[in-house]
């Protein structure tokens, strides 16, 4: 395995434009290994290229500034006259309850987020930039989006200090005494697009929130170019893209996967870049991932709880590759390809059955076989269904013991 010295020169260094790193984001194939946080700083303009020694000045000035912040907000307690400060001691007070209070309840499940040390960290990174944005505040879950850049940084630093490297660009740029300060600096910049699509206190009027709901409904409407049927069984469920679209884009997808196939989602949305355009894409994927499961239930809450609570995904590189398929206009959008790529790559259900799938089928030859793979993949959509705990009743029950005990019959 190279040192992380070498990744480091070999990815960013001597690939002055960081092709190589871009291309196994796109792909979904980036590891904790290729110092994603590198990555993200250079993606989302906080480090420019290629890689010289304007990373160190450039990095140590944007941590000063946020260290200036802290000391600032930091100090307004002691502020008598509280025009002076811009917020009484209750506005304040209130600001940091409301960020502890989502911050207990943060990915609770992970060991990592239990730490008090790393609460703190997102609690101040969150509390700083409310302060210093105050047109954003603080809203329902910034706390994730950091909580995941602090992850982040924290395991970039873990694998630092597992080598031995010498100092210089690299122990600059990824510092474990900076963590907050680089948090901070990541999620600014993120926001600086991502922003828009939140609530801001000094519009008076609704144009922000018609902002995200114009992009939801423009990206739903799209849905019927790829596939008239399932739009048309969308709107006859009465499917409003905003109720589960406005979370999907302003939190990045961070709620609809494991916290694991996140990052690799957001590897590839920065990478991507054109102001987070990859976003787009993923909305229409995603909604087509669950397009069999919807038209065959045709009932209208499922629909709903289908897209407000995603299915688990086999494998989330497959969601990537066909949403970068689709940004560069390689899929057609009048045609029905995605959908097809969607059922040929099994992500509405587990691949086939190990002992079944190593069979191989021949386009003359092996006819019944083939029928047989058909229908234990129509199987495994009702198993599935099961296995996410939704309602089946007794007879499709028996529906699928019976065509189980077909197939192994026939095998036999």
């Amino acid at each position: 395995m190279q040192t992380t010295q070498k990744i480091f020169e070999t990815m960013y260094i001597n690939d002055t434009s960081a092709k190589g790193i871009k291309r196994l984001a796109l792909e979904g194939k980036m590891t904790r290994y290729n110092l994603r946080t590198i990555a993200w700083k250079i993606w989302l303009g906080v480090l420019p290229l290629p890689v010289n020694s304007v990373w160190t000045s450039k990095v140590n000035n944007e941590r000063k500034r946020y260290h200036e912040l802290v000391k600032k907000y930091n100090n307004e307690a002691y502020v008598i006259d509280p025009l002076l400060s811009g917020s009484s001691d209750n506005e304040r007070d209130e600001l940091k309850k409301k960020i502890k209070k989502d911050i207990d309840r943060l990915y609770n499940s992970i060991e990592f987020y239990c730490d008090t040390e790393i609460r703190t960290k997102i609690s101040n990174v969150l509390y700083i930039f409310a302060r210093e944005h105050n047109d954003l505040g603080y809203q329902q879950g910034f706390h994730e989006i950091v909580g995941i850049f602090i992850r982040e940084l924290v395991s970039d630093c873990e694998l630092i200090q597992s080598n031995t490297i010498e100092r210089g660009i690299l122990h600059t740029v990824i510092c474990l005494n900076e963590i907050e300060a680089d948090a901070f600096i990541l999620f600014e910049k993120l926001m600086t697009i991502l922003g828009v699509f939140y609530e801001q206190k000094r519009i008076k009027d609704s144009s922000t929130t018609s902002l995200i709901h114009f992009k939801c409904e423009k990206l739903f409407q799209l849905i019927a170019k790829y596939d008239p049927k399932y739009f048309a069984t969308l709107i006859r469920h009465n499917i409003v893209p905003a109720v589960f679209g406005l979370r999907w884009i302003r939190m990045l997808y961070a709620r609809e996967f494991h916290i694991d196939d996140v990052v690799i989602l957001w590897d590839a949305i920065f990478a991507f870049g054109h102001q987070l355009k990859l976003v787009d894409s993923l909305f229409i994927v995603m909604m087509l991932y669950v397009r069999n499961d919807i038209v065959e239930r045709d009932d209208e809450s499922y629909s709903l709880r289908r897209l407000m609570k995603y299915p688990p995904v086999e494998d989330i590189k497959l969601l990537i590759e066909l949403a970068v398929a689709l940004a560069e206009h390689r899929v057609s959008i009048n045609g029905t390809s995605i959908c097809m790529r969607v059922d040929q790559n099994s992500l509405l259900v587990d691949q086939p059955i190990d002992w079944l799938s190593k069979k191989k089928c021949s386009r003359d030859s092996d006819k019944i076989e083939e029928s047989l793979l058909q229908k234990l993949g129509t199987i495994q959509r009702k198993l599935v269904l099961v296995d996410r705990e939704e309602k089946i009743n007794t007879q499709e029950l028996l529906n699928i013991a019976s065509d189980l005990s077909k197939i192994i019959d026939t095998i036999k």
